[in-house]
C-alpha cells in the first residue's frame, strides 16, 4: 500500500490564498491517484468535498471514527449512507485491520 497524499503536512494556519490553491491541487491529485480514500472522522470543512470527489471518481472509500455516534442522523450527510461507502467505528488499529482485511 502507497500513501498518495498526506493530509497532515499542512497543518499551519499562516496561509495565503496562493498557498491554498496549492494545497488543493495536491488534494485533487491525491485522491485522483488513490485506488482507496480513507476519511477519519469528525474532520475538517474539506472532507466532504474530497469525499464528492472519490465518489465522483469511484474510489474505493472508508469512513472511519472512533464512535458510532459520528455516524448519528444528527452528525451525518446523506452521502455516507451510500452503498459503496463503508462506515468504520473502532480504534484507528482496529479499522486499519479491517482496511487491510479488505
Amino acid at each position: 500500500m502507497q500513501q498518495t497524499y498526506d493530509w497532515t503536512i499542512y497543518v499551519d494556519e499562516d496561509v495565503s490564498a496562493k498557498d491554498l490553491c496549492g494545497y488543493a491541487e495536491a488534494e485533487r491529485q491525491g485522491i485522483a491517484d488513490s485506488d482507496v480514500v480513507i476519511l477519519l472522522l469528525p474532520a475538517g470543512r474539506g472532507t466532504h468535498v474530497e469525499l464528492g470527489m472519490a465518489l465522483a471518481w469511484n474510489k474505493k472509500i472508508y469512513l472511519c471514527a472512533s464512535s458510532r455516534e459520528n455516524f448519528s442522523l444528527e452528525n451525518t450527510v446523506a452521502f455516507y449512507e451510500l452503498p459503496q461507502i463503508v462506515r468504520l467505528t473502532g480504534t484507528a488499529e482496529e479499522n486499519l485491520k479491517r482496511i487491510m482485511e479488505g
